[in-house]
């Protein structure tokens, strides 16, 4: 706030009155305080401290100085303070630590003074304010008449000044009147006290308000900065509508992202690019309160404005006929009848096309059709009086209550010993603003948001205008070997499992990260990648989250050295190991012993360290959220670097010792093949492999599952039986693949029932997009394991029945070929 005073001393009591009622007020410029030098001290505004302050020493009366409150860091800028003439251009300044701002109070005095030597004492003040590189607020009384339209002295003297301002950045914020003539002091209403800035519009709002100690308004300036999330008791969403996004994109482009390159350490550099981003999206795309839906259907129709007046048309003939009981009347309600019925079916035809081919997911897309064709109720929201948000995230941290981060012992020196390390360093290079640029874009397109409300829509709206600040962040984190606090926060949703849903622990934990760490994340993986692939550092029998390998090539190295043991005369078997919370357990100091002996340089080292630790999560259930909670260990499954992590963690398992059998993984899915000449070789090295395996996971401080760990011996001579699944795949101990296929033609046949009430939904088209997405999918996955098996034929005869749904044609008609 300014506010010309004409007496400090005689107003002081009714300054402190003013602001008592105004703790919003932080910093309080004043001019013509009219005190001599060294007297303004004893005048200080309650709950303020004089911080800069001009007195004349010549003359009397004139003057200006700023108080600040208590709690807000600041220092006097005493090189605009020098720039100062008494009875000419009278400036206090000071700058507001933290936040890269400089505040300066002018005094000119009425038309008298020298306007020459005024304007070369304020273009000396920018010129030393535009070397800083800081934003700047300027105010005070200039006795520059702004409202003037007739006096040509005025207007010229307003010009003048106005493009000298402009010239170093700085606008005008508002030109209202600040003064009124009084029966003391008679004249027509000007406007001579003024603010000046270079923050743009939308981060600040102007204001005059009337002050009963002066003749004079005082005249306001509310900086905004990011606002938090307006509530952690319901469920808020951003508005992204085509307007919204062209505001954000124009306040975005004329945005002034000084402060994030003059800051001094990163996380003043992220705070700064954050405000900056969040106060333009806050302005744009306002929150807004979500109205949560209890019991949506999975997918809805809305007609447009077409299809409602032939609806209407037709309801009112038919309402006109019966009431009239006129046959002719009768005839065209029922001619309506039939067009609403041809049109509705040809909207409907085109609406579930559209559905279909723009979602993600075709196979629920497809069956949500199905369930609406049927008049079925599908459970879009899953509500459960007995859950909540609250409960859901208690239960999701409660192996982090008692967690203690296990030390690195000698057995895991020595075990990590047998994993290859590497002399050379892997460092962090620096990125373009193309490659950032292109990483934006390449977001996978989704409709939900992070905890800021921000979702791949709206960043890719506004990725031109922020990748160059975002790209200086980015490498500033790589040469600094740190990683933004700011944004160590995810939201987790529960997913069901199968089954029943009436505890939290029949549902699966699902977190959503911020979309800037996505971003970062995305480029530290390509580089880590290429380093892990370059040196050979990931295990061949890994064939986890690792290029040109899957869960099929997985499960045919393991199907292949079985049939090479069981060829051999040997006795072999399968043991299925699972980890209870393989992701969130891990040890970052363990990680981080692992990652600097696979090469890692201490500056990667140092930005993975901070990249995994201080991370907090809240949790959204039935459009609640839950308090946050702190992550003491682990790696984020939602994450994009989280995988590679952890495939660095569990690597040094498959360098064991492998003269009893095999190992095979896929991520923190652990099968062992253990084969032996005879059975009691066999038990005796399976149980070398459990102690070996279980030794390890206490080592490194993870758990195995004993009761969900499986068996299954092998035995091609039909004197064994069982079954069990690996990786979507049904093996039995005869390796017949017949426990596969029927499971297998149960879910294809469900699929082709859905095929069958497609085609009478959906175009032909479309029904083939179905086809490919949903069987074939499905019966091709594994193919080259099962499909030279006796009992494959049935799973043919499925994929001729839904070629011929395709095709439309008979159950006893050839199918031609699907793609003719």
């Amino acid at each position: 706030m300014h506010a010309n005073v004409q007496g400090l001393r005689s107003k002081i009591n009714e300054i402190n009155l003013c602001l008592e009622s105004r703790r919003d007020i932080g910093v309080f410029g004043v001019t013509e305080h009219w005190c001599e030098s060294g007297e303004i001290q004893f005048f200080n505004p309650v709950g303020f401290c004089l911080r800069s302050s001009f007195e004349r020493s010549l003359k009397k009366g004139g003057g200006s100085a700023l108080f600040v409150r208590d709690d807000i860091l600041s220092e006097p800028f005493r090189e605009a303070n020098d720039v100062s003439i008494e009875s000419i251009c009278e400036i206090s300044a000071i700058n507001v630590l933290n936040h890269n701002l400089v505040i300066c109070c002018l005094y000119r005095p009425p038309a008298t003074s020298n306007f020459e030597a005024f304007i070369g004492c304020v273009d000396r003040l920018l010129s030393i304010l535009c070397r800083r590189n800081q934003m700047v607020v300027l105010m005070g009384d200039l006795n520059i008449h702004f409202e003037s339209n007739d006096n040509l002295a005025y207007i010229a003297n307003r010009k003048r000044f106005v493009d000298l301002l402009d010239g170093y950045g700085l606008h005008v914020t508002l030109t209202e009147i600040t003064r009124k003539p009084t029966g003391n002091q008679p004249g027509n209403p000007s406007c001579l006290d003024v603010m000046f800035t270079n923050f743009d519009p939308y981060w600040y709002r102007p204001l005059v308000s009337d002050v009963s100690f002066s003749d004079h308004h005082a005249i306001e300036l509310i900086l905004f900065k990011s606002l938090p999330r307006p509530s952690l008791t319901s469920l808020w969403y951003r508005r992204s509508k085509p307007e919204n996004l062209m505001s954000l994109r124009k306040q975005l482009y004329f945005a002034s992202w000084f402060p994030v390159y003059q800051a001094k350490s990163l996380e003043l550099a992220s705070s700064a690019f954050l405000d900056i981003f969040f106060a333009h999206l806050d302005a744009a795309c306002p929150w807004v309160e979500g109205r949560f839906r209890s019991a949506a259907p999975g997918l809805r129709v809305v007609f447009s404005k077409d299809m409602l007046d032939l609806r209407n048309k037709y309801q009112g003939f038919r309402d006109m006929a019966a009431s009239t009981r006129n046959e002719d009347l009768n005839v065209i309600a029922n001619d309506s009848r039939r067009s609403y019925r041809r049109a509705l079916a040809s909207f409907r035809r085109e609406f579930y096309d559209e559905k279909i081919k723009t979602s993600s997911n075709k196979a629920k897309a497809s069956w949500d059709v199905v369930n609406m064709e049927l008049n079925r109720k599908t459970r879009a929201h899953i509500l459960n009086g007995d859950l909540n948000a609250q409960e859901f995230s208690k239960a999701f941290s409660e192996n982090f209550e008692l967690y203690s981060a296990p030390e690195a012992s000698d057995e895991f020196s020595s075990m990590l010993g047998c994993a290859p390390g590497l002399q050379c360093s892997f460092v962090l290079s620096s990125v373009t603003v193309e490659d950032v640029y292109s990483t934006m874009l390449s977001l996978k397109n989704t409709n939900g948001s992070d905890f800021f409300g921000l979702n791949t829509k709206m960043l890719k709206a506004v990725a031109d205008t922020i990748c160059e600040p975002l790209t200086y962040l980015i490498n500033r984190c790589f040469s600094d070997g740190c990683f933004p606090s700011s944004l160590k926060i995810s939201v987790i949703s529960p997913i069901p499992k199968k089954g029943n849903t009436r505890a939290c622990s029949d549902f699966r934990p699902i977190s959503k990260l911020p979309l800037f760490v996505k971003i970062i994340e995305s480029l530290v993986l390509k580089q880590l990648n290429e380093f892990l692939e370059k040196e050979s550092i990931i295990h061949p029998q890994q064939f986890g989250f690792c290029k040109g390998k899957s869960t099929v090539t997985a499960a045919a190295s393991l199907i292949i050295k079985a049939l090479q043991a069981l060829e051999d005369r040997q006795c072999a078997s399968l043991r299925l190991y699972d980890l209870s919370k393989a992701f969130d357990l891990v040890p970052h100091n363990l990680l981080m012993l692992k990652m600097a002996h696979y090469g890692f340089g201490l500056t990667a080292l140092s930005f993975f360290e901070s990249f995994l630790r201080g991370w907090r999560q809240v949790v959204v259930f039935n459009g609640k959220l839950s308090s946050e909670v702190d992550l003491p260990c682990g790696v984020k499954q939602g994450s994009i670097l989280g995988p590679c992590c952890f495939l660095l963690f569990i690597n040094d398992l498959l360098h064991q010792s492998q003269e009893v059998g095999d190992l095979f993984l896929f991520a923190d899915d652990i099968t062992a093949l253990v084969h032996a000449p005879n059975e009691a070789i066999l038990e005796e090295r399976i149980g070398a492999w459990e102690n070996l395996i279980e030794r390890w996971c206490s080592v490194n401080g993870l758990l195995l599952n004993g009761q969900k760990t499986q068996r299954l011996d092998l035995d091609l001579g039909r004197r064994l039986d069982g079954q069990v699944t690996f990786l979507g795949l049904e093996i039995d101990s005869r390796l017949s693949w017949n426990p596969h296929v029927q499971i297998l033609s149960s879910k294809l046949s469900s699929c082709n029932f859905m095929l069958r009430r497609l085609a009478l939904s959906v175009s032909r088209g479309v029904l083939r997009t179905v086809f490919f997405a949903c069987f074939m999918s499905r019966a091709s996955y594994g193919i080259l394991l099962w499909g030279n098996s006796s009992h494959a034929r049935d799973i043919f005869i499925l994929q001729k029945r839904a070629i011929r749904i395709l095709m439309g044609l008979r159950w006893d008609e050839c199918p031609v070929s699907i793609h003719e």
